[in-house]
């Protein structure tokens, strides 16, 4: 997937939410902005590009912001590159297997957490 093919609007987010691998449980890293199809990551460490990552993400509950859940994800990382901020890379990963709830909490993520969202 080439950027000129990318047609999903990219939604930056108000908060970073936490990606760790499943299994180890390390940090990759923080998401910093979200859409359908995938994520942007910051994180300090080089990670593979064309490489395969089963992770989760801790989002926040819906009922309670406080408490967290954990949505399992496969996910394809495809160009990685210095962030704007020069200590740490941000890398581009595609979602490869999501189930329908991991769906649901993506879409409720960013509808809830972006900074394009309308105050009324």
């Amino acid at each position: 997937m080439g950027r000129d093919s990318r047609k999903a609007t990219r939604r930056n987010l108000i908060y970073y939410f936490p990606v760790y691998t499943q299994g180890s449980h390390r940090l990759l890293g923080r998401i910093v902005d979200l859409t359908d199809k995938g994520f942007m990551l910051v994180h300090e460490e080089p990670l593979p590009q064309g490489h395969y990552f089963d992770v989760y993400v801790k989002f926040p509950a819906e009922a309670r912001e406080w408490e967290k859940i954990h949505v399992p994800l496969r996910v394809l990382s495809r160009w990685s590159k210095r962030d704007i901020n020069d200590s740490l890379l941000a890398t581009g990963f595609e979602f490869i297997d999501k189930s329908e709830e991991a769906e649901y909490h993506i879409n409720r993520v960013i509808m809830t957490y972006n900074f394009e969202k309308q105050v009324t």
